[in-house]
């Protein structure tokens, strides 16, 4: 979300965030709708009613195993990068000479932070038993994302 506002504006930026949760919200509302009328419910089940062939079922398991193993290294290309910007902005010019090595912004620091969100975030969040676990951090992604939107209006408007 910073990315679109930075490139496109607070205006249009705010008006393509508020198009992605729309159209989100439509596609969710077909998947609903998807559920109702087949009695599926699965992506590979809606694959194979819809193509009539279960060899459908594996091309949109391994585009699904494709994306989300693409969603994964974003995710942790991106808190390797972020982080230590992150660090280097909050910690005052003084104290950023006396960080340890793998606190400042250097390769050592972006290898560091990728393992630490690797094993300290992904891989908890991966060993749920059930998937309904998983409700609490969507509520608190859901809460970070709507803090993120008031700073940056906040920031940037008033």
């Amino acid at each position: 979300m910073p990315y679109i506002i930075c490139r496109t504006g607070i205006a249009l930026g705010s008006v393509l965030t508020i198009l992605g949760a729309i159209l989100s919200h439509y596609t969710g509302m077909l998947l609903i709708k998807c559920v109702e009328m087949t009695g599926k419910r699965s992506y590979e089940d809606f694959a194979e009613v819809a193509f009539g062939s279960s060899r459908w079922r594996t091309v949109i398991s391994l585009a699904m195993m494709i994306s989300l193993l693409g969603f994964t290294t974003a995710y942790i290309s991106l808190s390797k990068t972020l982080i230590p910007s992150i660090v280097e902005v909050t910690v005052s010019s003084e104290r950023y000479e006396g960080l340890p090595s793998w606190l400042q912004n250097n390769e050592l620091s972006r290898k560091v932070w990728a393992t630490v969100f690797s094993f300290g975030v992904l891989l908890p969040l991966s060993m749920f038993r059930k998937l309904s676990m998983l409700r609490f951090m969507s509520f608190f992604g859901v809460v970070c994302s709507a803090t993120l939107m008031i700073v940056l209006l906040y920031e940037f408007v008033w």
